[in-house]
């Protein structure tokens, strides 16, 4: 072995603090594990231009095909295969993140310590595949969060298991470092492969299943995560089961236990020290000074084996698979562990992380108020001083163009500036809200908190950013439009303002919520948008609109917002308009609200402003719950 490699071996694992140490060890057994895809083909006959259906025929896909196994306490056991061998589908389901749908049978036992379980997250941690961090932490704040959530006792003892895990996966170099991501600098790979696995080891499970451990890391920084893993396995006697896809010769000699699949079956199963006697057993020559395992794979690829496959099924049932079927652990029973925090633990560490990250994110809060400040300036020279263009009011007399002139522009500017409050809280959440969902939904998977303290602290932390921004727009805008300065009107604006901003923020997060990332979200976000804005009033009129979708009026914000702003300025306005026909003249009285056709009032719209961003929150709320839902599913 490589001296680097020896020099690492030669780290040693502290001694845990007993208020966290936990002596439960578990072996893992799996029996008879089916996974079917069931899909019905549908055949069709022409007669004439008329299709008839005269057949249907079910067609089964085994994905896992009574697979059986188990992984041992103090082993590392690898599961390998081919692209399509059913290993991650076999780890998703031992980790419950996998039951299956309408389409899609599962059938098999599942057993810890001879004992089938219910909640994988009553005794082992899951790591999956990504590495899904906070970026805007430091490594030692993100161990401590999942700490705080995950333990009981005091916070020094949560704080001296994080030490003591900075220690056990080597990160004590990097740990007052963020965690970074594209935009923020910060870790490297490996650290972050190594804080992703300390967050699941924090509660000292028994049990540990990673997903591809070694994926997007260099060949020694792989090794590091894998020895620290054996190093893990040995000296706490834990059980830590993994897939990995072509591991270096330094990683498979850290191997205890190897299952190798192929088309949803075992293909070989047993020690990592017996592998080259197996080959030898069934004829597959293995050449001196090379990774049995790359052997191995290379017979299961048509390319390489000259039609001569020997790893197959069949040879597995002959030599290997008794040995499989028939072991029985020793150790009976297993002692749940509290996996859920209380309310009050979890809405404190949530607000503590959603105001850490908001502040060390600039970058957002500087968007929003330059973004204001562009919107204010470009509405407001576009509509400069449009409140002290107002005609003469009644009984004094003015022309019927002046009078339409006048609120013509009065409601585009009230538009543009609903509009902009509007968009300048939705985008922000639109684009940024699918970067954390993923985050969101495997912490919420794994249990650490639930969905109602995680979307009340969300929801704290954006609003008083909105209301500040929305505070500074309404101002300016106010100001450049030369509304009347009156307290009570001033206020008036400001609040429907921050209603508009508030709805902007729930349609926001509701969308984000639809989206897995924010590419998608930005080409399909404006499908929802563009009914919104039409059915605001403003670029149609809402009498002309069919029946059956006129309803999508009620929901859109746009429509209240236009009344609610032109009754701050128009609300007791009549005007008396000289209408010219030919020789004669004749004077027709004009309400500006009835020229309009809004007839809500002030007040009302203003409640329903507030109504539809409680509502839309509440919606992105509902689709959280169906999101987790899909992927417990």
């Amino acid at each position: 072995m490589k001296v680097k490699n020896q020099k690492e071996c030669q780290v040693s694992l502290p001694i845990r603090s007993e208020s966290v140490s936990n002596t439960q060890v578990i072996d893992l057994k799996w029996n008879n594990v089916t996974v079917t895809l069931s899909q019905e083909i549908k055949k069709k006959t022409h007669v004439g231009e008329s299709e008839y259906l005269i057949d249907k025929d079910s067609n089964k896909k085994y994905i896992l095909q009574n697979v059986t196994g188990y992984a041992l306490r103090g082993q590392l056991t690898a599961i390998l295969g081919p692209s399509g061998a059913g290993k991650t589908t076999l780890v998703a389901l031992l980790s419950q993140r996998y039951k299956g749908n309408n389409n899609i049978t599962v059938n098999g036992t599942f057993l810890a310590n001879n004992e089938e379980y219910v909640k994988f997250t009553d005794f082992g941690a899951f790591v999956m595949q990504d590495d899904l961090l906070m970026a805007t932490l430091t490594v030692k704040e993100t161990l401590l969060f999942s700490a705080s959530l995950r333990l009981k006792g005091s916070q020094l003892d949560k704080i001296l298991r994080v030490n003591e895990l900075i220690k056990d996966l080597n990160l004590h170099l990097c740990q007052d470092t963020y965690v970074g991501d594209r935009m923020l600098k910060g870790i490297s790979g490996g650290e972050k492969k190594r804080t992703a696995i300390g967050v699941e080891l924090v509660c000292d499970p028994p049990v540990i299943i990673l997903d591809e451990p070694t994926s997007g890391l260099d060949s020694y920084t792989a090794f590091i995560c894998m020895n620290i893993l054996k190093k893990i396995a040995l000296k706490y006697q834990r059980t830590i089961l993994f897939t990995i896809h072509q591991p270096s010769f330094d990683i498979s000699s850290l191997f205890n236990r190897v299952i190798i699949m192929n088309n949803g079956q075992n293909v070989y199963q047993g020690n990592a020290n017996e592998i080259i006697g197996y080959c030898e057993q069934i004829g597959l020559k293995v050449l001196a000074y090379s990774n049995p395992l790359d052997t191995i794979m290379n017979n299961l690829n048509p390319i390489y084996n000259n039609q001569q496959q020997l790893i197959t099924y069949q040879n597995y049932q002959k030599y290997l698979e008794l040995a499989v079927t028939s072991y029985t652990t020793q150790q009976n029973g297993i002692i749940k562990r509290r996996t859920q925090s209380s309310f009050g633990q979890e809405f404190k560490m949530l607000f503590w992380r959603a105001k850490t990250n908001f502040w060390r994110s600039p970058t957002l809060l500087r968007a929003k108020i330059i973004a204001a400040f562009i919107l204010s300036i470009f509405i407001g020279s576009l509509y400069w001083n449009v409140g002290h263009e107002m005609p003469n009011q009644s009984p004094e007399l003015t022309t019927y163009s002046e009078v339409t002139k006048f609120l013509q522009n009065m409601n585009g500017a009230c538009f543009m500036g609903g509009t902009g409050a509007f968009f300048s809280a939705l985008h922000p959440m639109m684009m940024l809200f699918p970067v954390e969902r993923d985050i969101f939904l495997k912490e919420e998977n794994t249990k650490l908190y639930k969905i109602i303290p995680y979307f009340i602290t969300k929801i704290l932390v954006e609003i008083p950013s909105n209301i500040s921004v929305s505070i500074v727009l309404a101002l300016i805008l106010y100001w450049a439009f030369g509304f009347i300065w009156e307290v009570a009107k001033v206020i008036q604006f400001i609040l429907i303002t921050i209603a508009v901003s508030l709805s902007g923020n729930g349609i926001g997060i509701f969308t984000g919520c639809l989206f897995p990332d924010p590419k998608r979200a930005a080409q399909l976000g404006p499908v929802i948008m563009l009914p919104i804005q039409l059915f605001g009033g403003q670029l149609v009129n809402l009498k002309s609109i069919p029946k059956w979708i006129s309803w999508f009026q009620y929901v859109s914000p746009f429509k209240y917002f236009l009344e609610a702003f032109g009754r701050t300025q128009l609300e007791d306005v009549n005007f008396q308009a000289i209408i010219k026909q030919g020789d004669s003249i004749s004077i027709q009285m004009i309400n500006p609200m009835q020229y309009y056709g809004r007839d809500f009032g002030l007040w009302n719209s203003i409640i329903v402003l507030f109504g539809v961003a409680i509502a839309f929150h509440i919606l992105a709320v509902i689709m959280l719950k169906l999101l987790i839902k899909k992927l417990n599913v």
